[in-house]
């Protein structure tokens, strides 16, 4: 993983509340990201977020990346692209979601949240869903 995916990364672990997300999901959303109309605003956000790592002391981080996206309409919605793909798996481009691969489904925070098995992905045997999906931390 290069160095501008980790930094993507380790920010959408910030806005997720996740850590330790799939190096490859960051990769791919990333690249989802900087090929849409929110490319530019979601590199300035990166910038401020690296430049919030080294003049922020640990504990303060999530504060301060609060008070920058408060203060920034652009970047807040950038922010909430990142969050939509990571969850979701989708973004939100105009009035239409734009959906990713079936791979991004199956590894989207959300399922991992409520502690279910993604629909139509999870592949289990008849009255597997009675019991936790094996992707709960």
């Amino acid at each position: 993983m290069d160095q501008l995916q980790e930094l993507f990364r380790r920010l959408s672990e910030s806005l997720t509340g996740f850590d330790s997300l799939d190096p490859r999901l960051a990769a791919s959303f990333a690249a989802r990201l900087r090929q849409s109309p929110f490319g530019a605003d979601v590199a300035r956000l990166e910038r401020h977020f690296s430049e919030l790592e080294r003049s922020t002391a640990a504990g303060q981080l999530s504060q301060a990346l609060g008070d920058l996206l408060d203060s920034d309409a652009s970047l807040r919605s950038s922010a909430s692209q990142i969050n939509y793909l990571w969850y979701l798996s989708a973004s939100l481009v105009g009035d239409a979601w734009e959906f990713g691969s079936p791979e991004e489904y199956a590894g989207a925070l959300l399922w991992r949240a409520i502690g279910a098995h993604p629909p139509a992905l999870s592949g289990g045997y008849m009255g597997h869903w009675r019991y936790l999906p094996g992707n709960i931390d």
